[in-house]
């Protein structure tokens, strides 16, 4: 009898923490455990603000995937662009852009989260997200572009206009933004 293929997607802290508890609950003659993930590594969401105000380097919240080689998961470096559940199989695109079809007996489906624009005019347009290290690294980089053009400009009004940040949003990941660009902001 053939192992159960059980299919991860996602390797934020749902996918990850799916993907060790299989392996320490089920042994490598139990199932064949595979994650599909766009990243070798799982990013630590809740420090993307320190990384954007350079408290945190990006490499210090990112948790290598590959790390050990104890790890049996098999991992798909790609994204999942389908399921077809009569037919268990998930749709993958990989880095390299190829489509690949991948069987499965068990699926989770944990591809993360996004950022959401509340359907605010103009927010899609003038806002950026917070939700990968490109995103925490270019809001770091555009405020800091700001200051250090604020400080070359004579005009007070443009000043004061490059000075102003909004965030959109008042949960954690929003009050930690906010809370982080001040502290960078009066550095």
């Amino acid at each position: 009898m053939t192992r159960p293929r059980i299919l991860v997607v996602g390797a934020g802290f749902a996918g990850v923490e799916c993907v060790r508890r299989l392996e320490r609950t089920l042994s490598p003659s139990e199932a064949d455990v595979t994650l599909v993930t766009p990243f070798a590594y799982q990013l630590y969401l809740p420090l993307l603000p320190q990384v954007a105000s350079g408290v945190l380097t990006p490499q210090s919240i990112a948790v290598s995937l590959r790390r050990s080689r104890k790890y049996r998961t098999r991992i798909i470096p790609g994204g999942a662009v389908g399921v077809d559940l009569k037919a268990k199989v998930c749709v993958i695109r990989t880095i390299t852009d190829r489509i690949v079809d991948e069987s499965y007996d068990y699926i989770v489906l944990a591809p993360g989260s996004i950022t959401r624009t509340f359907d605010i005019p103009g927010l899609t347009d003038h806002a950026f997200g917070m939700k990968t290290l490109a995103e925490a690294a270019y809001v770091r980089d555009h405020v800091i572009t700001q200051l250090d053009l604020a400080d070359a400009s004579d005009d007070p009004a443009e000043r004061a206009a490059r000075l102003q940040f909004v965030v959109v949003g008042g949960g954690y990941a929003g009050t930690e933004t906010a809370a982080c660009l001040q502290r960078l902001t009066h550095a």
